[in-house]
């Protein structure tokens, strides 16, 4: 089943402005893990912010969880889906990381006795339960990345998109947050993730990918489909992933690998 239904999507900021969007056309199934890849200027975080209703005057229909976006509807659909933004800084709003943890459970006036749990509870699971008495300001930029998903987590919503939302951290830092998505899909299969990305290594990892360039979906398809043919990758700033150069050129000196074989299969293989 289809949770966001995108139709004939055009957008522009001002009327003086070419489109931003143009013609978009895109459906994403509940449960998927969906990167929509593209170099700056692509269009892809104002097609985020468009989803969410933060963008206005778009020509075109959007549906989310069965409900069309417009202003009769705004407030059920922002129950549903909700964002973790670039710069995990802006989106700190309490003295500590349970108070932070706890904003959003206040405003959607979850009462405080039932909160405690809650805030527990999705602490834990993003592995930041010991540090509830801490500063935000005092964390990593992995854990802070963790606290700022671990409070719209508690809003229980059915869609969750990450907008460049590793893109500031270091390698370990976005590997925390790799590692992180992968557990909550896991745990929780009908949550439907949406990360607006130009890292492919991240890409490579979700289970269908959106590629936009200029305001329009140019290519979409799996991980496999999309991202083996490196010159079209090119054409648009985007490298190709580690694991497909290194099955390539294992393929090239002799080896027989399939092209979606894990990284612990490749090295079975040569190892053999």
């Amino acid at each position: 089943m289809n949770i966001i239904e995108v139709k004939n999507l055009t957008y522009s900021y001002s009327e003086e402005q070419i489109n931003t969007l143009h013609n978009v056309n895109l459906t994403i199934k509940r449960g998927d893990y969906v990167s929509i890849l593209g170099h700056n200027g692509s269009g892809k975080s104002t097609l985020a912010k468009v989803i969410m209703g933060l963008c206005p005057n778009y020509q075109g229909t959007i549906t989310i969880n069965g409900k069309e976006l417009n202003k009769e509807n705004l407030a059920a659909i922002r129950k549903d889906i909700v964002m973790v933004f670039q710069n995990p800084d802006n989106q700190f709003i309490g003295a500590t990381v349970e108070d932070d943890i706890a904003f959003g459970l206040e405003n959607a006036q979850v009462p405080h006795k039932e909160m405690r749990d809650i805030i527990l509870d999705y602490a834990n699971k993003v592995g930041m339960s010991n540090y509830l008495d801490k500063e935000p300001s005092n964390l990593s930029g992995g854990q802070k990345q963790r606290v700022a998903i671990a409070g719209v987590l508690a809003l229980n919503p059915k869609i969750i998109i990450f907008d460049e939302s590793t893109s500031m951290l270091d390698p370990k830092g976005k590997k925390e947050i790799y590692g992180l998505i992968s557990l909550l899909k896991k745990n929780n299969p009908d949550l439907t993730v949406i990360s607006i990305t130009h890292d492919i290594e991240e890409a490579y990892l979700s289970d269908y990918i959106v590629v936009m360039n200029h305001g329009e979906v140019i290519k979409e398809g799996t991980p496999n489909e999309v991202l083996k043919n490196a010159s079209e990758l090119a054409k648009q700033n985007l490298d190709v992933p580690f694991q497909v150069k290194l099955i390539d050129a294992l393929n090239k000196s002799g080896f027989d690998i399939k092209e979606d074989a894990s990284l612990e299969e490749v090295g079975d293989i040569v190892c053999r």
